[in-house]
């Protein structure tokens, strides 16, 4: 919205309507010169209520608005958990873990997903891999993966690394020793994108 329309150009209002929480975003047509609305309810969340509806509701007033449409095409995705990795209290499950989309690539001509991973915060372990079959997708997913993993890994030492403590950290990784000099060249710039 900030980017589109300019973060002083649209506004968002909730309002609870019986046990329902509506979002409206309005967003400032110039042409017009009056703010043009589009409102949506949301859904209780597992955890807080009230919070989970005013969340859910803004998500569903921003695809209105054509915000995060394709997200209603991601695939369904259900990760099983060990046990004493949740924790199950009456019909609610909480979980200590964490998991970051890593890489997520949208074709909007065939309003599918080629590209879709899942990584686990801590051990940076490949959870779920969707793949569109193509080799120079898989290429592309390889090094972004291994750039995404190179950065958790920066994250946690950076500040406490020295030169050669970081390029230790990246010989462990076995793909890294099959990349052509082009892919290390795209792996360097990611990392370099990020930490600047």
């Amino acid at each position: 919205l900030d980017e589109t329309f300019g973060p002083m150009n649209w506004k968002r209002n909730h309002k609870l309507v019986g046990n329902t929480m509506y979002c409206s975003i309005s967003v400032w047509d110039e042409d017009k010169h009056q703010w043009v609305e589009k409102e949506d309810a949301g859904k209780e969340s597992n955890s807080e209520s009230e919070k989970g509806q005013a969340s859910d509701s803004f998500k569903r007033s921003g695809v209105n608005w054509g915000i995060g449409r394709e997200l209603y095409n991601a695939p369904k995705i259900i990760i099983k958990l060990n046990e004493g990795e949740y924790k199950k209290d009456g019909n609610k499950i909480t979980t200590h873990k964490n998991f970051t989309v890593q890489s997520m690539k949208y074709d909007e001509k065939e309003a599918i997903y080629t590209v879709f991973t899942i990584v686990d915060d801590i051990s940076d372990k490949l959870i779920v891999e969707l793949l569109k079959e193509n080799d120079d997708l898989k290429n592309i997913v390889t090094i972004e993966r291994i750039a995404n993993i190179l950065i958790s890994r920066l994250r946690k030492f950076l500040r406490t690394m020295n030169e050669q403590e970081v390029l230790e950290l990246v010989k462990d990784i076995p793909s890294l020793k099959k990349m052509r000099v082009a892919e290390k060249k795209i792996l360097s710039k990611t990392v370099i994108k990020f930490l600047v």
